[in-house]
């Protein structure tokens, strides 16, 4: 009886760290279930191939444009390769294959400890508790989230996202009770910020406002209010932020100018550069039609219900108003001037689905204290969906890479289908083939995309194009075929490719990638052989055994293909 009673008292006791850790763990499962996912997109697959060219390049260079050092600092994606430098630095000190599941793994961590720093960011800024408790299990069973957290994008935004909160979390720790060593966290995440990526230097009018909201309120004048503000930033315990954010972004934007001669890093780079600006014009078609595709249907709530409640509270200048600011410093420059950068408005996207919630909620206890009975409805409500939540995340994790298959399109239509289709597209078992059996001086086509065959093949794929649609693949293949020993082509359309031939070009078909019963893709040569039938889950295991050592995934001379053949 006395054991029972202790139990349930050290269970009220420590009852929110205990559902911290269950929910923290309940994401990791999540997120790491099933993860044999090899890379699909060059997107996908150019932090590990930068990385770990550099990994294999020389610590020190005469050539200040190709060593160690300007490698990282030039990545055009922002620093987010250093996690993977140094995941496969610890893979090799340890002797240990460098695997896709392992250079994911501060996805799939910071993507489960996303969840608790929610909790505490949403408790600190609300001051109420079921809020608190709900979105954080909200981001660790949505599909959107667990998703994103098991996809290696270049932009590594969810160990962006994870670390901005808890730097913005600790930044307000210190302003609300000036304590020195939440500074020294605050400056800490945003350090690890910086290194995660150099997209988004809109955390500096972020932190200004967050400083603006907490600074003194009693001050009238909105100029003398924002000087103090800013200036609280550089006191001595915090000074560690201008050095980091001002420091980073210097080094990077030397290194476009006077390497690269273009401004091409993050998030400014993107917006202004030749690449980066498509035209001037208002894109929020285009990025509402991919967040509906991601997310859901109600993603249209959530964004007008988010705007209209958002300036409604940057009226009042109400502390929920920071995530609506964090929304608008994110994503406004791409939604007005620039598209086709959809990944990079994930930054802000996430707090605006946080800040929907919390709109949700304020508007629910208006109801429920004129209508109580209306509060069990909402409570059960809230626990429906993230049931749901967590099933279709299951669901979908365990019928990758059929998510039709899984659900009426209607349901994924409002639940959303991030990465539909993900799965194993047959390229590593390719890769193991073209290993094994073509020369190093056999010229290959393929209309796989040139880093996943660079990095898969190890080798400078020169006849392979990125982005390019099935009539140019086609077209470009017609007329450099006679260059070509060796095509590797999805199966679907390789008798398209066959008919391009000349009379004078033979070719026989060398292997078949298959996949659970899918023809995934076909291998030919022009030495007649008997075809080799190849499973992938037993090519990607020898793949790894054989090729998972950072000598022999990409050799030492492997360049990165600036361009491709052209059409």
């Amino acid at each position: 009886m006395m054991n029972a009673i202790f139990y349930k008292d050290l269970l009220k006791k420590y009852k929110i760290p205990i559902f911290l850790i269950g929910i923290f763990l309940v994401g990791l499962f999540l997120r790491a279930f099933k993860l044999n996912v090899v890379y699909i997109t060059s997107d996908d697959a150019i932090g590990p191939f930068e990385a770990i060219r550099i990994c294999n390049r020389y610590l020190f260079s005469t050539d200040v444009s190709n060593n160690f050092f300007s490698g990282i600092i030039g990545f055009p994606y922002g620093l987010s390769i250093v996690f993977h430098v140094i995941v496969i630095s610890i893979l090799q000190l340890f002797h240990l294959p460098i695997t896709e599941f392992a250079l994911r793994l501060p996805l799939i961590i910071f993507g489960s400890l996303t969840s608790v720093g929610v909790y505490l960011f949403i408790k600190q800024l609300t001051q109420k508790e079921y809020p608190a408790l709900f979105l954080s299990s909200f981001i660790a069973f949505s599909c959107f989230h667990v998703l994103l957290s098991r996809f290696n994008m270049m932009s590594a935004i969810v160990i962006v996202f994870c670390f901005s909160l808890f730097g913005i979390y600790f930044l307000i720790k210190y302003f609300k009770t000036n304590r020195n060593y939440f500074a020294w966290l605050a400056s800490f995440f945003f350090g690890f910020y910086i290194v995660s990526s150099l997209l988004y230097p809109a955390i500096i009018p972020l932190i200004i406002f967050v400083s603006f909201i907490y600074t003194n309120r009693d001050k009238q004048s909105f100029i003398i209010r924002l000087k103090e503000s800013i200036k609280r930033l550089f006191k001595k315990e915090l000074i560690v932020l201008p050095l980091i954010f001002f420091g980073s972004y210097l080094l990077a934007f030397m290194y476009a100018f006077f390497v690269r001669h273009e401004l091409t890093m993050g998030f400014l780079g993107r917006i202004f550069s030749k690449r980066g600006m498509v035209k001037i014009g208002f894109y929020l078609p285009e990025f509402m039609d991919y967040m509906i595709n991601n997310y859901g249907d109600w993603f249209y709530f959530v964004f007008i219900f988010g705007i209209i409640y958002g300036f409604y509270c940057l009226k009042k200048l109400k502390t929920q108003s920071i995530l609506f600011f964090w929304f608008l410093v994110y994503c406004a420059p791409f939604i007005l001037f620039s598209g086709g950068e959809q990944w990079y408005l994930l930054e802000g996207i996430i707090p605006l689905i946080l800040f929907a919630w919390l709109g949700i909620f304020e508007l629910a206890g208006l109801l429920t204290n004129k209508y109580h009975m209306l509060k069990s409805y909402f409570k059960l409500s809230l626990f429906l969906v993230l049931i749901a939540s967590f099933i279709i995340s299951v669901g979908v994790i365990l019928n990758q890479p059929n998510f039709k298959g899984f659900l009426p399109q209607a349901t994924a239509r409002v639940f959303g289908s991030v990465y539909e289709g993900i799965g194993d597209t047959g390229v590593k078992a390719a890769g193991y083939f073209v290993r094994k059996n073509v020369l190093s001086e056999q010229n290959i086509f393929t209309d796989l995309e040139p880093v996943l065959a660079n990095l898969y093949f190890n080798r400078y794929i020169l006849y392979a194009q990125y982005d390019a649609t099935l009539p140019q693949n086609l077209e470009y293949f017609e007329k450099i075929q006679d260059k070509v020993g060796v095509i590797v082509v999805n199966a679907k359309d390789s008798k398209l490719y066959l008919e391009k031939l000349k009379s004078n070009v033979r070719f026989f078909k060398a292997a078949e990638i298959i996949c659970g019963g899918r023809h995934l893709i076909d291998v030919y040569t022009r030495d007649e052989v008997k075809a080799d039938i190849i499973e992938t889950a037993k090519a990607n295991n020898l793949f790894d055994r054989e090729f998972g050592w950072m000598g022999k995934i990409l050799s030492r001379d492997m360049k990165y293909p600036q361009a491709q053949a052209p059409l």
